[in-house]
């Protein structure tokens, strides 16, 4: 049995999920469904572009990703199917899968055309339920990738801002916040050390190993799990104490 993982920001209350399981269940009955989320933040291309970073390449070959965050659905905004290091993707082509382009070793792209390969009369509103969840239903159950549509190359990509090398240090900006609060910057990882300070909102904040390395209600900045800068506070919202939000400037001062 291939398994398959479903990304959205439908959330759970009005059937749309269910409306993508009874397809991908009626097109492959044994396919297990993992729901990674579908609370992502409405319309949100980055965040969806972030968690699908997080967690693709972690599930076993074969595994398809299906992501539906997509603010374009029924204009001329392509619809994909990605192989991916021998794993599928189908998500609107947005840009959602940038990460997982830069990412990868080896991937082929197709545009999803092919009619037979649709619900018929595929609704303008829903491709959730009439593109991607048969797609990636049948991608899961054994077609070929490319029997869907035409080659690409051209996909959308985006990509975050670039981190500025001064002499005086390093000047980064939030990229996003997590539900808990935490400022995630674009500042890799490797540019710091324990033992040095990020400044943000006026505040000289000490990078340390992890959150429980400072007292309670107290800011921290960590190396996290996806390798970036991030400014935490133990047990708050570092971004209520420090109001801040995507776009507010972090710098490292040079030693």
């Amino acid at each position: 049995m291939s398994r398959i993982t479903l990304l959205t920001d439908f959330g759970t209350r009005d059937g749309y999920v269910g409306a993508m399981k009874g397809v991908i269940a009626s097109i492959y009955p044994g396919a297990i469904i993992d729901d990674v989320s579908h609370s992502l933040p409405f319309g949100n291309i980055d965040a969806a572009g972030r968690a699908l970073a997080r967690y693709w390449s972690r599930y076993p070959v074969g595994t398809t990703h299906i992501v539906v965050v997509d603010p374009g659905v029924g204009t001329e905004r392509r619809a994909l199917a990605l192989e991916a290091d021998r794993r599928f993707v189908v998500a609107p082509d947005n840009g959602v899968v940038s990460r997982v382009l830069d990412a990868a070793l080896e991937t082929r792209i197709v545009s999803i055309e092919d009619p037979e390969f649709l619900l018929p009369e595929p609704s303008s509103t829903f491709h959730g339920r009439d593109v991607f969840a048969p797609a990636g239903a049948l991608l899961a159950h054994g077609l070929h990738v490319t029997r869907l549509g035409p080659i690409i190359d051209d996909p959308v990509r985006v990509s975050q801002p670039a981190i500025v090398v001064e002499e005086t240090g390093i000047k980064g900006e939030v990229v996003s916040l997590d539900r808990f609060g935490n400022l995630i910057t674009n500042v890799p990882g490797t540019r710091v050390t324990a033992g040095v300070s990020v400044e943000i909102g006026g505040r000289m904040i000490p990078v340390v190993g992890t959150y429980g390395d400072v007292p309670p209600h107290s800011l921290a900045a960590v190396v996290n799990s996806d390798g970036c800068v991030e400014v935490a506070a133990r047990d708050r919202s570092a971004a209520e104490l420090l109001e801040a939000n995507v776009g507010t400037p972090i710098r490292i001062p040079k030693l």
